[in-house]
Parts: C-alpha cells; structure tokens; sequence
C-alpha cells in the first residue's frame, strides 16, 4: 500500500511538471493556468490542451513532438488526475468536418516540420525536474555569451506557418506603428502588454544566465524600456532597419559589459521570433560569424 502511494505521487509530480510553465506545442496557449483543461501522454508526459490533442488523435495515436505512441492521456479535475483510454483509431472513423480538418491540418503540417527541426534536448519531463531542466538551460545559454562569435542562424527561425508575415507581437506591434503613426491607443498598449508578458521571462534568464543573480528585476525593467524604445524608433525608420547603436544598448552596459551587445542580438532575435520560449530553445542553430 506505502508503495502504491509512492508511485502515485511519482505520477503526480511528473504530471504537474508536465504542465509547469509549459505552452501547448500545438496552439501556444499557456497550460498552466487552464489546467483542468489540459491532457498529458501517459507515455511520454509531454502536455496538450486538450482539444488539440484529441483532434490530433483522430488522425494519429504519436506524440507531436516526440513521435512516441499514445493510447491514453492524464486529465485533472478537481485537482485529482485521471487517465482518460482512447478507443481504437480504425480507418472507417467518421471524418471530421471539412472545416475542423483545414484546421488542424495546418497545426498538424506545423508541429510535424517543427518536430522534426528540433535541434535539442533538455530532459524528458518524464524523469527530469523542472528545476532541473531550467538548470540545464541556464548552463547552455550561459555558453552562448562565453563562446565569442556565436550568433543564431536566421533560417533557423523562420515562422512555420504558410504565409506568415510576422505573427509575434514584436512584429505585429512594428507594422501597426508603421502603418498607422498615430494608432488606437488601447490597440498600442495591447500589444506592447503581450510583448512585455513574452520578453520578460526570456530576459529575466538570460540576465540570471549572464550575471547569476536569479533576481535582476531593476535590469529587467531597463532592458524592457529600452527594447519598447528600440521597436517605435524602428517603425519610424522608412527601411525598417534601425541601428542600434550606442543609444539603446549604452544604457544595459553598466550591468553587462562587454556581453551588452551579444545580450541584444539574442533578445531581438527571440522577441521578432514567432515562437516561444519553449520552442526556440529546442529549434535555434548557432553558427560562428565568419
């Protein structure tokens, strides 16, 4: 009985660390805060919303990410977990509707290229830590700043959806203030939230990274006020291109150094990126400058 109880709080552990700071591979969406809504592999314990991931069983019993099968999958609810059993996929399952397919046919096509650009790992959520997992990404973007000349590889970091003209709010704030210099403030200020709640934690480790201080909330602040700065002088620029310069870097060299302007390219590079934290840690490729 002690035994069973060990292994189910093994299991609970492993299903929370699951969803801990985690985005739904297929949809972006935060899981951590629509918990009860979220659907985790038994197999493999990477986590869904779970509406992507049933519509995704319809088609395919294999993990997006790791191609590991799957029958079942934990749900919570009430803060207890349950496995939910899938029935047979059989090739005479009704279709979905046309428009459900067109859908999730685009999701799917996106996370099937992006599973296969994964470049790597940090731990299986099934035996690793969260705490660990952070540690080791710590370690690996630390190495970044130390190795001199190492700069991501842009083709690394092109949109996977068709069509895509920029769909990261760093961009879409940039084409809104350059088509409309006088825009809606609520719009504006939208935008700059959702750039704000996307760029601070990615600052906020690559700081700890860079100095070891798991707190630099003042740098954090003066990096934010900056990048803010740099994108609406951006969207005056007729090219679009704005150097950088000394203007907005000078500011973060106090805390910085010489690892200012690395530290720059690095948040400009994530924050016009359109993925996630998540996802550009696993599919950015380095390459040295010649």
């Amino acid at each position: 009985m002690e035994r069973r109880k060990r292994e189910k709080e093994k299991e609970n552990d492993l299903v929370w660390n699951s969803i801990r700071g985690r985005n739904c591979p297929i949809c972006l969406t935060h899981l951590q805060p629509r918990y009860n809504e979220v659907a985790v592999l038994t197999r493999c314990y990477h986590a869904y919303c779970t509406q992507c991931i049933a519509r995704w069983s319809q088609l395919r019993r294999i993990c997006p990410l790791c191609n590991s099968l799957f029958n079942s999958w934990f749900s919570i609810l009430n803060l207890s977990f349950r496995k939910h059993f899938l029935p047979p996929l059989h090739a005479s399952q009704p279709r979905l509707p046309i428009t459900t397919r067109r859908i999730v046919g685009r999701r799917i096509r996106r996370v099937d290229r992006r599973a296969l650009q994964w470049r790597r790992s940090f731990g299986n959520p099934a035996s690793v830590t969260a705490l660990v997992i952070a540690q080791r990404k710590l370690e690996w973007r630390a190495s970044i700043y130390n190795n001199i000349g190492l700069q991501p590889d842009p083709t690394t970091l092109r949109c996977l959806e068709a069509r895509c003209n920029g769909c990261s709010p760093c961009k879409l704030f940039l084409s809104m203030l350059q088509q409309h210099p006088s825009p809606n403030k609520s719009r504006k200020d939208a935008l700059k939230n959702e750039i704000l709640q996307r760029i601070k934690p990615w600052i906020k480790r690559e700081l700890e990274a860079v100095l070891g201080d798991p707190d630099p909330t003042v740098i954090v602040h003066v990096v934010t006020s900056q990048f803010i700065a740099w994108l609406e002088e951006k969207a005056r620029m007729p090219s679009g291109q704005c150097d950088v310069g000394n203007d907005f870097i000078h500011p973060l060299r106090p805390f910085l150094h010489d690892k200012a302007s690395t530290f720059w390219h690095e948040l400009s590079c994530f924050g016009e990126s359109c993925y996630n934290m998540e996802t550009y840690d696993a599919v950015v490729q380095y390459r040295h400058l010649e």
